[in-house]
């Protein structure tokens, strides 16, 4: 709770001036509570007012000591501006002036001399006439060969329209028989594609020709390898037979004795 104790003429000029630092400009309101958020002391209004405004007063005069200070430091500068200032002014009129007369001093040769620069004038306009006329005749000129370098050019675009047209017409054609040849490509791509399907058909049956033939070749091989062993037999049999018979006819002719 604050409590309201003697606050010294002393401190509170300080706190003005604490307050000011801070960019505060210090009345009571503000001094009050500068002391009551310090340690609380609460003074009366008269006691902050008659040190409020001597403070006023301390600081008029501070502002009149700094003001002074800086009328001292810029006198010197002011001074040398006046004096540039007006030795610029007096530059300037005379420059003015001098003007002023040189342009009378013009006048007065351009009236005397008027008369002179009228016939050059008269002279130098004639001679840019004949120039002129010159130089509508060499226009004149140009444009006739300018017309007739258009009518070669409209002949020019005449053919190439023409030219172009019969190009369009054969590119025309170009392109209807190229749509024909590529139907006819696509035809034959069926054609070919179809061929595909019978070549493999057939390749899958020479396949199997051949599949069906090797076995057929290996059962005839070993029919004559039973052959070539029966016909083998055979021959024993007969040598036995002839044998045989040579021996019963040896023998009947034994008997026979």
């Amino acid at each position: 709770m604050a409590r309201k104790a003697n606050i010294s003429r002393e401190e509170i000029i300080e706190a003005c001036w604490v307050l000011l630092d801070q960019h505060r400009y210090p009345n009571i309101p503000r001094v009050a509570e500068y002391f009551e958020a310090l340690d609380g002391r609460r003074g009366s209004n008269t006691t902050l007012q008659n040190a409020i405004s001597e403070w006023e007063e301390a600081y008029r005069e501070h502002q009149q000591n700094e003001l002074k200070e800086y009328a001292d430091y810029l006198q010197p500068a002011i001074d040398r501006f006046k004096r540039d200032t007006l030795q610029v002014m007096m530059t300037v009129v005379d420059e003015h002036l001098a003007q002023t007369s040189q342009q009378q001093s013009l006048k007065t040769q351009a009236i005397e001399g008027r008369y002179d620069s009228l016939t050059e004038a008269l002279l130098a306009a004639e001679s840019e006439n004949t120039e002129l006329k010159t130089k509508l005749a060499q226009l004149e000129n140009q444009l006739s060969e300018v017309g007739a370098q258009n009518h070669t050019l409209t002949e020019k675009l005449q053919y190439t329209a023409s030219r172009n047209q019969l190009l369009e017409r054969e590119l025309g054609e170009s392109q209807q028989s190229h749509k024909e040849l590529l139907h006819s490509y696509h035809q034959q791509q069926v054609e070919l594609a179809k061929q595909d399907i019978q070549l493999q058909q057939l390749r899958q049956n020479n396949e199997q020709l051949v599949g069906t033939l090797a076995e057929r070749e290996s059962y005839i091989s070993q029919l004559l390898k039973e052959y070539a062993s029966s016909s083998a037999m055979q021959q024993k049999l007969d040598e036995i037979v002839s044998k045989m018979q040579v021996l019963e006819h040896a023998e009947v002719h034994g008997k026979k004795r």
